[in-house]
């Protein structure tokens, strides 16, 4: 058989599994993606997906076409993405 804690209780342990979903849930407000924006903030008109998955290559793997597949996938990732008008 498997063994538990006689300490905590079997609602005791759904309360602090309840703590932990809804603490790990808040961080989620703090993640802010430049061309998307995050929960409290807007996008920055300025950044692009080609502009943020570039940063991860060097000149020398532009040079070597390596970033290909992530331009790819910033592309079809704007394109995902649809359009917003404000209105």
């Amino acid at each position: 058989g498997s063994k538990t804690s006689p300490d905590m209780t079997k609602q005791d342990g759904l309360v602090w599994m309840g703590v932990m979903i809804m603490g790990i849930t808040f961080l989620i407000c703090f993640i802010h993606f430049p061309m998307w924006g995050s929960m409290f903030f807007p996008a920055n008109p300025d950044v692009s997906e080609e502009d943020y998955y570039l940063r991860e290559w060097n000149a020398d793997e532009v040079a070597q076409g390596l970033h290909t597949p992530s331009l790819r996938f910033a592309m079809e990732s704007k394109s995902n993405r649809g359009s917003h008008e404000s209105t």
